[in-house]
C-alpha cells in the first residue's frame, strides 16, 4: 500500500434509519448511505461527488435513491458553455444599480452615455453578446457601494478574525430563511457545518492559483459582511457546498448571483487548466418546485444514479416527469466491475493494508465482508482501492 500523507482515511457507518425530509416534510424518509471522513485527497472526494455523494463538514453522505421520498440527483453545470438566463441577466443589473453612484438614477445615466445595457456589443463588424465578465465588469463603473469580494481559507489567521462575523450572519440566515431555532445553531455547528472540511490542501503545476481545498468567498459591501459562500474547489470543479446571506439584502437575490460569482470564478480558475470547467450545484430534486432554479445554469447535466454518467438536463427532465426515479441512461451490454474487494484499502492499527492481507490476520466475519462490500460498491471500485477504511 502507498503510505504518503496524502492518503484518504474514511469510517463507513452503513444506512442510516431515516429522517424528516425537509423538501417535502415526510417523517423518516429520507434515507442515506453515510461515511466519516477523516481526511480525504481532493482526487477522491471529486470521484465520490461523482458517484452521487456530497459533504457536510467531515461527514459524507449517499442518497439511497430507490427508497428517498425525494431523490436527489448530482447536477453540475458547464463553465466554458455558460449561457445567462434573463433572469440572471436582470440580477447582475439589479446589483450593478445598487453599486451605483446614485441607485435611482444611474440607470437612466449609464443608457444616456451607452448603449443600452443588455445588447451586444459590436468587435469591428461582428456582434457578440455580452459575456458574464462583461456584466460584472460594470458593477465597478462609478461605485457609491464598494463591493468587496475575499477568498479566505477557513484555517487561517485572517478567518479567525472574521469567524465572529461569519457565524452572526450565518444565524441570522438560518433563522429568518430557514426557520431555525436559535439555541440549536451554536458556534459548534457552525464550525463543524462549514468550517471544517476533510479536504487536504495541495496544488500542482498549472492548476489554479489558489491551490486545492476548501475555502469560504466572503462579499462585503462597505466594510458589512452580507454573504458567504462556502466552496470545494477540487481537480476539474468548483462545488458548492453552502450560501447564506443578510436576509437584509434579500431583494439583491444573492443567493443566484452568489451562484454567477461561482460560475465566473471557476472560469477564472479554468485559464490555466482547461480541465476545470465544471460547477457542481449540489442536488437536484425534481419533485420539488424550490430546485428548479438550478436548472436554469445552462447547460446542465444531471448524474444517472446507476450507470454515474451525467446526461443532459433537458432530456433527463422528460423522464422525470414520468418518475421522480428513473434511470437516466439505461445500460447497454455488460458494464464490468471487478466484483473482488481483495484490493480494498484498509486502515487497520495503524498499519495500512489491503484486505486480502487484513483478512489474513485477523479474522473476518461474513457480516464485516458485506459491509466492504457494499461500501466498495457505493464509492466506486477504484476509489475503494485508494482509500483506506478504517477498522476497529
Amino acid at each position: 500500500m502507498n503510505n504518503k500523507a496524502n492518503l484518504s482515511i474514511v469510517e463507513y457507518f452503513g444506512s442510516d434509519k431515516g429522517h424528516k425530509c425537509g423538501y417535502c416534510k415526510g417523517s423518516k424518509s429520507n434515507l442515506s448511505h453515510g461515511m466519516w471522513a477523516h481526511t480525504m485527497n481532493v482526487e477522491d472526494y471529486e470521484s465520490l461527488i461523482n458517484r452521487g455523494w456530497r459533504r457536510s463538514g467531515h461527514y459524507c453522505y449517499k442518497p439511497i435513491m430507490k427508497l428517498t421520498c425525494c431523490p436527489q440527483y448530482t447536477i453540475r453545470c458547464s463553465t466554458n458553455n455558460f449561457r445567462m438566463s434573463h433572469s440572471h441577466k436582470k440580477i447582475l443589473k439589479k446589483m450593478r444599480n445598487f453599486l451605483s453612484k446614485d441607485a435611482d438614477s444611474a440607470f437612466a445615466t449609464n443608457c444616456s452615455s451607452k448603449a443600452p445595457i443588455g445588447k451586444p456589443s459590436s468587435v469591428g463588424s461582428q456582434t457578440l453578446p455580452k459575456t458574464l465578465e462583461d456584466y460584472l465588469e460594470e458593477e465597478y463603473h462609478n461605485p457609491f457601494n464598494k463591493l468587496e469580494i475575499k477568498l479566505v481559507d477557513p484555517t487561517s489567521s485572517e478567518f479567525k478574525k472574521t469567524m465572529s462575523s461569519a457565524y452572526k450572519l450565518y444565524v441570522k440566515y438560518q433563522i429568518h430563511v430557514h426557520h431555525d431555532k436559535e439555541e440549536d445553531l451554536s458556534t459548534e455547528q457552525f464550525e463543524r457545518f462549514l468550517v471544517k472540511s476533510p479536504l487536504q490542501k495541495s496544488s500542482k503545476k498549472n492548476g489554479p492559483y489558489t491551490g486545492y481545498g476548501t475555502f469560504h468567498q466572503q462579499y462585503w459591501i462597505d466594510g458589512k459582511l452580507v454573504a458567504v459562500g462556502v466552496i470545494d474547489i477540487l481537480p476539474t470543479c468548483l462545488s458548492s457546498v453552502y450560501f447564506f446571506y443578510d436576509p437584509d439584502y434579500s431583494h439583491l437575490s444573492l443567493g443566484t448571483y452568489g451562484s454567477l460569482r461561482e460560475i465566473a470564478f471557476s472560469r477564472q480558475l479554468g485559464l490555466s487548466d482547461p480541465n476545470f470547467c465544471w460547477y457542481y450545484l449540489g442536488f437536484y430534486i425534481h419533485s420539488c418546485p424550490k430546485m428548479f432554479y438550478k436548472g436554469q445554469y445552462k447547460p446542465s447535466f444531471l448524474l444517472c444514479p446507476e450507470t454515474y454518467t451525467f446526461q443532459p438536463f433537458e432530456e433527463c427532465v422528460i423522464k422525470l416527469n414520468r418518475n421522480k426515479y428513473s434511470v437516466l441512461l439505461e445500460k447497454t451490454g455488460d458494464v464490468y466491475e471487478d466484483e473482488s474487494i481483495s484490493k480494498v484499502g484498509i486502515l487497520y492499527r495503524r498499519q495500512a493494508a489491503t484486505f486480502d492481507v487484513y483478512s489474513l490476520r485477523q479474522k473476518v466475519e461474513e457480516e464485516e465482508v458485506k459491509e466492504v462490500e457494499e461500501y466498495a460498491m457505493l464509492v466506486g471500485r477504484s476509489s475503494s482501492n485508494r482509500m483506506l477504511l478504517y477498522r476497529s
